[in-house]
């Protein structure tokens, strides 16, 4: 009787083929959901499904919906965020509107986390809209060579010529 040869290149041809297969069936929104976990986590953002209550956490993703919640006294603008592995609502209470957050639009806000029937809901965030969420990953500056410091570039002001 022979003994099957263990080939350690052949579990990863089949880890390879595996992952290949998987990526082909899974769907648009699975897909989707991965890329803004990614982003996400490279802009330094929370994942929401591990939001904790009474946190202060910085959160990231994409905006689903912009809803107006008339109130009689105090009008709220409720905004659902949804980073791919969760949906939580942005509340800014005394707010009819503010520009530039719309559905599709991918902000990171700031603030203390709170469940309200059972949905993770910030009141009054900080925010920072992303226009260009692939080209928004934060840089730390290089060390140099010579001294090992991390050398932070200056900016410095040109003045106009020929400007009349």
């Amino acid at each position: 009787m022979t003994k099957p040869i263990h080939n350690p290149d052949g579990a990863q041809k089949k880890g390879l083929v595996r992952g290949v297969i998987e990526r082909l069936t899974r769907s648009e929104a699975e897909m989707d959901a991965e890329e803004l976990q990614e982003d996400a986590g490279r802009l330094g953002g929370t994942p929401i499904a591990a939001l904790v209550d009474r946190q202060v956490a910085s959160v990231c993703g994409n905006v689903h919906s912009v809803t107006l919640r008339p109130r009689v006294n105090v009008p709220a603008l409720v905004v659902d965020l949804y980073d791919g592995s969760r949906t939580l609502n942005l509340v800014w209470l005394g707010r009819r509107r503010i520009s530039g957050i719309e559905p599709g639009a991918y902000i990171t806000a700031r603030g203390r986390v709170t469940h309200l029937r059972g949905t993770p809901t910030i009141f009054n965030p900080a925010y920072e809209i992303i226009p260009d969420r692939e080209k928004s990953a934060p840089t730390t500056p290089a060390p140099t060579a010579a001294t090992g410091a991390i050398s932070t570039p200056v900016l410095t002001k040109t003045p106009m010529t020929g400007v009349s």
